[in-house]
């Protein structure tokens, strides 16, 4: 029988704390530039106000919201599709499981991945799933609450036992775009005809989408490694991503059409006249986030090897991050998906009960784990359900 997952009704907590495709070009000198110093913002992090939604879940790696409002989370190792809906006096129901996928691979970094919900889901009824299988990672299409599995509508995304990538977003034209890794196989991120290592722009459907670099094919930037988040800012209908590095740092890349953004070659050998450069590089020992939202012009990122969460500004060309501050460092593990609710308020998921959670790093988890939370930022973010 499925555990149960409990649900949290408690008053909420006032943190105080609170080998390479072709040769490679020789080397050309260029610094993208490191993520700003953050602050710890003593008032900011005092008026941070914090509700559990739900205990007891395991690994969210994704949080998306229907229409009402009802939250829709995943979990990457078991395949299981949740939902949380509220009750009369605004708080959190009980999370209900409402599909089960049968063929998710969770070796490694593969598994349930990434969810995202159609723009048109009143019309639809649909919610599209990023996951891994035994033979490749796939986007697939489910009729909410149906009986049976999802449909699959683009497969063939390499898979392996690390770097699945694992991203979905709508973006505000209403196509899906999809954020992949090279499964450890170099030479993909750099081959056009291949789906691993880029970022894709499809229809609904799974097609290519009008506009792309190649109107017969689904990518719309190569060279990623492993993009593990999406955001879109208000105003560019082109994405910031997520993505690591092999040394665990993370880059913040602004996607722009038919980008090339330069791997498998190391950062410090990008050429710029071909390659686009990341806007910032985030530390190994702070980052590996695989979370991203924007509330207005600030990007906000989830962090599992950081334990915290990054909030930092972004200039108008999407060139250059700006100050940085970071909120609730190990003050609940690792934490991984990360999206703004129809609430107003910024949901967040806990990372700890996986085998990445290493007590070498500072991470260990409490019999609540693994949590999905919820989070109101005084003067960031507009919910009123949280006092």
């Amino acid at each position: 029988m499925r555990r149960a997952v409990k649900a949290l009704f408690l008053a909420p907590i006032v943190l105080l704390n609170a080998c390479a495709f072709g040769d490679p070009p020789p080397p050309v000198a260029g610094q993208p530039p490191d993520l700003p110093t953050p602050d710890t913002d003593p008032e900011l992090q005092s008026s941070t106000v914090v509700a559990p939604a739900a205990s007891e879940v395991d690994q969210p790696s994704d949080i998306d919201f229907l229409p009402d409002g009802t939250a829709v989370f995943i979990e990457r190792e078991t395949g299981t599709v949740w939902s949380i809906g509220y009750q009369d006096d605004n708080s959190t129901a009980e999370p209900e499981e409402v599909l089960h996928l049968d063929d998710v691979n969770a070796e490694g970094s593969g598994g349930l991945l990434a969810v995202a919900v159609s723009p048109e889901f009143d019309d639809d009824g649909t919610v599209y799933l990023y996951y891994s299988t035994d033979e490749d990672n796939r986007v697939v299409a489910w009729e909410w609450e149906s009986d049976e599995q999802p449909e699959p509508i683009l497969t063939g995304i390499s898979h392996g036992s690390q770097l699945n990538g694992g991203a979905l977003e709508f973006g505000p034209e209403g196509l899906l775009w999809v954020g992949t890794g090279d499964a450890d196989y170099l030479s993909e991120a750099q081959d056009p005809d291949k789906l691993g290592g880029k970022l894709l722009r499809i229809t609904t459907s799974g097609e290519a989408a009008e506009g792309n670099p190649d109107p017969d094919s689904p990518v719309y930037s190569l060279g990623h490694r492993n993009i593990r988040a999406i955001a879109f800012r208000d105003g560019d209908p082109e994405p910031v991503v997520l993505e690591s590095s092999p040394n665990l740092d993370d880059y913040v890349n602004q996607v722009r059409k038919d980008g090339n953004y330069g791997w498998p070659r190391l950062v410090e050998e990008f050429n710029s006249d071909e390659y686009l450069e990341p806007i910032a590089i985030r530390e190994s020992q702070v980052g590996e986030c695989a979370g991203a939202t924007f509330i207005g012009d600030m990007l906000v990122t989830a962090c599992q090897r950081g334990q915290r969460l990054w909030l930092a500004d972004i200039d108008s060309a999407g060139e250059e991050l700006t100050d940085a501050a970071e909120l609730f460092m190990n003050e609940f593990g690792q934490l991984h998906a990360l999206a703004m609710g129809d609430d107003g308020l910024l949901w967040a998921g806990t990372y700890n009960r996986g085998d990445q959670c290493d007590s070498s790093m500072g991470c260990y988890p409490n019999e609540e784990d693994d949590r999905i939370l919820r989070i109101s930022l005084p003067g960031y973010t507009s919910g009123i359900g949280l006092t």
